[in-house]
């Protein structure tokens, strides 16, 4: 099987911006993207730091919950949400 894309993991800032974009700007994001991905805070702090990458499946799911929405979120019509102008 040939390796994925690198394009596909997440640097830590496109995980900000995207913790962000989902859950607001402003204090506690960072937890609610952790229960949201189903990982500890500190594996998301770790990644948001760089020390080490953002695991595939986080990307993807993160990834996911940005098209469709955070999990146990409504959705209208199933279809993508529009990107964010």
């Amino acid at each position: 099987m040939p390796p994925l894309p690198s394009s596909w993991l997440l640097t830590p800032d496109e995980l900000r911006e995207a913790g962000i974009r989902l859950f607001g700007d402003r204090p506690g994001w960072q937890s609610r993207l952790a229960e949201a991905t189903g990982v500890d805070r500190s594996s998301i702090t770790r990644w948001l730091g760089g020390s080490i990458p953002v695991p595939l499946h986080i990307s993807l799911l993160v990834r996911y919950m940005l098209r469709y929405g955070p999990p146990g979120q409504a959705l209208d019509s199933g279809q993508p949400r529009p990107p964010a102008g």
